[in-house]
């Protein structure tokens, strides 16, 4: 896939619980989300940027039916993050000859400054010759950029619709001076 989503995971279930990422310590901010049934995770850290995507078992990225990815961008928690985030990704796609960006909602998320966007993809060959939508949410954190994507590639279902939206909910910031 030409468009690289550095991101983070933090989340994942013990029982139907969420829980925080591998290596969440005392102090340290994370994201936590509900359990994503079926999908299983890929972890990995470059530099200040750790990311994990939630694929089926045995999908591949480019070729995945539903997909969430987490990041956590370490310094990059400034009041404008999210915008910048959420306009870059609709940038990125704004080529793709078809395209549908709803419009940029800039609500702050539990009281940090924040961007939610949703992008609506045609069948192309450059984004693996199925049709997709794209729900992203960033959140300025008070250490790092926090970003979860739900996407859907494919006939997209109403269960479909209604796994991006729980999995959108269900997301919590947890920070340092969380209550």
């Amino acid at each position: 896939m030409p468009i690289v989503f550095n991101l983070l995971l933090v989340l994942a279930a013990a029982q139907g619980r969420p829980i925080e990422a591998a290596g969440a310590v005392p102090g340290s901010e994370y994201l936590v989300t509900m359990p994503l049934g079926d999908l299983v995770p890929r972890t990995e850290e470059r530099g200040g940027t750790q990311e994990t995507d939630w694929l089926p078992p045995g999908a591949s990225f480019d070729r995945a039916p539903r997909m969430v990815i987490v990041e956590r961008i370490a310094g990059a928690a400034d009041e404008g993050a999210p915008l910048r985030f959420v306009q870059g990704l609709a940038t990125c796609l704004r080529p793709c000859p078809g395209q549908a960006i709803a419009p940029i909602d800039g609500t702050p998320f539990q009281g940090r400054p924040a961007a939610r966007v949703t992008v609506d993809m045609p069948a192309t060959a450059v984004f693996s010759g199925l049709p997709s939508r794209t729900y992203a949410l960033a959140v300025a954190g008070e250490r790092a950029l926090h970003v979860v994507i739900v996407l859907l590639r494919g006939p997209r279902s109403a269960a479909d619709e209604r796994f991006a939206q729980d999995v959108l909910r269900s997301v919590i910031l947890c920070t340092p001076t969380s209550r």
